[in-house]
């Protein structure tokens, strides 16, 4: 990433069998969703960066008026190494990873905004403010200050201003996640003001402040980390407490209420890495009568020949559909993201720049690969489980002289074996490799990240 600037084009041609999604043509059932151009990298050794704008959504062009959508710096070498501070426009606030990247793990969930009364908070959205994150061993601290909704180089948005529109939050998150387990567990929250014109059914009242705040407790189990048929898993329950939700008693005065939200998900990977399945449901309780059951089932696959294609299906039921007596709404799309620079292979490769001269490139830590990815099933001394895992240490592929074998295995995957160049670099690949090949009591020679790429 020093070496090359990566540039992303993202495009989503999605749609929908009860249409909607084009707001000047709402039964259009087929629409350009998303495009959006994404640029990333470094300003420093260890200041990075990103900006990210669309072009194109629901079949109208974006506005580029104000600005970009996203646009933000990280400082990330607080406290040698463990603490990082971004600071901009930027998304999402602290929450778990399914919440996070709701993409990775299947489709979109209700709880991403926060729910009280007729208001909703999004907890997840672009907004301005500043973010610290913590994480050393286990231990995962996030905090972080958002304010306003729009984008800040806009002077009528002005994300600092007082009074009606004006959203200011505090959200943080305490978990604890090994890096070496594909588990974690732990809390999420928000404390913040929303200034109001007045509750929406009262006539002439006067600017008041909405008071809110939630909190979450939540575990996750990663679906890339587990394989052998057991599926990954999300689990939450959300409380709310609103001091003004929209709603006027008989008595004329707001009065505060409580919400909850609560689901759960499991997401199962497929041929190899490249599919999966996904289960989820989820309950709500507005806290003025407002309750809803959310259920979906949904695919995706990546096709491996094309790397950067995601086909995706989702099929909502009961209540989270909007089609009479509940009948399923079916949802698709086609995603495209790629780099139009800076590819792994040239990343990779550019050690080796013009002229023949030798770049310094830091090399990957094998122990390190091997901890996170390898270890949850094979151990952390090699020993593998009889009868599910097999051993590393004096495993005869794992000597042979010619890694062909090995290789093989490692990027392709075999039977409960996963595939793991999708997720792992070549250069990745060949530094857990040595050190496998060198850890245990075994002694074979080392594997290089040209090894890897010969094989296909």
């Amino acid at each position: 990433m020093k070496g090359i600037l990566p540039i992303f084009i993202e495009e989503q041609i999605a749609g929908n069998s009860l249409g909607g999604d084009d707001s000047k043509q709402p039964s259009k059932k087929v629409t350009i969703g998303n495009m959006e151009l994404t640029v990333a990298g470094f300003l420093g050794q260890d200041f990075t960066y990103r900006i990210e704008n669309g072009l194109y959504s629901g079949d109208q062009p974006s506005s580029w008026n104000n600005g970009p959508e996203l646009m933000w710096v990280a400082y990330n070498n607080l406290f040698n190494g463990y603490g990082h501070l971004q600071v901009g426009n930027a998304y999402p606030g602290p929450v778990p990873a399914f919440l996070a990247n709701p993409g990775s793990y299947g489709f979109s969930y209700h709880e991403r905004h926060l729910f009280v009364g007729e208001h909703g908070y999004n907890l997840t959205n672009e907004r301005f403010g500043a973010r610290f994150d913590y994480e050393r061993s286990a231990l995962d601290a996030e905090v972080a200050m958002r304010y306003g909704t729009d984008n800040p180089l806009t002077a009528s948005t002005n994300p600092f201003l007082s009074g009606p529109g004006a959203d200011r939050t505090f959200q943080w998150k305490l978990a604890d996640a090994p890096p070496s387990k594909p588990w974690e567990f732990g809390a999420y929250g928000a404390v913040g003001t929303y200034g109001l014109h007045g509750p929406p059914n009262s006539v002439g009242a006067p600017p008041a402040t909405d008071y809110y705040n939630m909190y979450s407790p939540y575990f996750e189990v990663d679906p890339n980390s587990v394989g052998r048929g057991v599926p990954g898993l999300y689990g939450f329950y959300q409380s709310y407490r609103d001091s003004n939700p929209g709603v006027l008693p008989p008595s004329g005065t707001p009065v505060g209420r409580n919400s909850e939200d609560e689901g759960l998900d499991l997401v199962e990977p497929m041929f190899n890495g490249y599919g999966q399945v996904n289960a989820q449901q989820e309950y709500s309780n507005n806290g003025i009568g407002g309750v809803g059951h959310y259920y979906s089932v949904g695919a995706a696959y990546e096709i491996p020949e094309l790397p950067y294609i995601f086909l995706r299906l989702q099929v909502p039921m009961a209540g989270s559909s909007s089609a009479p007596y509940g009948r399923p709404t079916w949802l698709w799309s086609v995603q495209w993201i790629t780099p139009l620079v800076g590819s792994q292979n040239k990343i990779e490769n550019y050690a080796q720049t013009r002229n023949n001269t030798v770049v310094s490139v830091t090399a990957p830590s094998g122990e390190s690969i091997y901890t996170t990815n390898c270890s949850a099933c094979h151990g952390a001394t090699g020993k593998g489980t009889a009868g599910a895992f097999p051993a590393l240490a004096g495993n005869k592929d794992v000597l042979a002289t010619d890694p062909t074998a090995i290789i093989t295995i490692v990027k392709h995957g075999k039977a409960a074996m996963p595939a793991w160049s999708p997720k792992l670099s070549n250069a990745d690949i060949a530094a857990v490799l040595t050190y496998i090949r060198s850890t245990w009591g075994n002694k074979a020679p080392a594997v290089a990240a040209a090894d890897v790429a010969n094989v296909k």
